[in-house]
C-alpha cells in the first residue's frame, strides 16, 4: 500500500480511491444530497463501470442521500434502476436550438426504440 499522491497513482487511481473514501463516510454522515463531480475522469472503463455499480448500489438504498452525479461521459451499457431519474443535458456549438427540439418526435423515436 502506498501513500495517495499524484506521484504514484495515476489520476483515475486516485479518483477510484477518493469515492471508495466518500462512500465509506456515507454511513458517519447524515445529508439531504450529496454532489460528484466528474469523478470517472481518468478511469479506464473497467472502473468507470465498477465504481457507477457502486454509486448506484449506494444511492438507491432507503433512508439515504440523493446523489447528483455530474459527468461528460457516461458508458453504454450501465445498470440503473427504478429509484433512479437521469437527465441528459446536451449544450455546444452542435445542439439544437429551443426552436429546433421536436419533443413529440423525441418521444415517438424513443417508443419505437422501445
Amino acid at each position: 500500500m502506498k501513500e495517495l499522491t499524484p506521484f504514484h497513482q495515476s489520476g483515475g487511481e486516485r479518483s477510484v480511491a477518493t469515492v471508495l473514501y466518500m462512500m465509506s463516510l456515507q454511513e458517519l454522515t447524515h445529508v439531504p444530497f450529496r454532489c460528484v463531480d466528474e469523478i470517472n475522469q481518468g478511469m479506464d472503463s473497467a472502473n468507470e463501470r465498477k465504481i457507477f455499480e457502486l454509486v448506484v448500489q449506494t444511492a438507491c438504498r432507503e433512508n439515504t442521500a440523493q446523489y447528483f452525479l455530474l459527468t461528460p461521459k457516461l458508458l453504454p451499457d450501465l445498470t440503473y434502476t427504478g429509484r433512479m431519474n437521469v437527465l441528459c443535458i446536451y449544450n455546444g456549438q452542435f445542439s439544437l436550438t429551443h426552436t429546433e427540439y421536436k419533443l413529440r418526435k423525441f418521444l415517438r423515436r424513443r417508443r419505437e426504440l422501445d
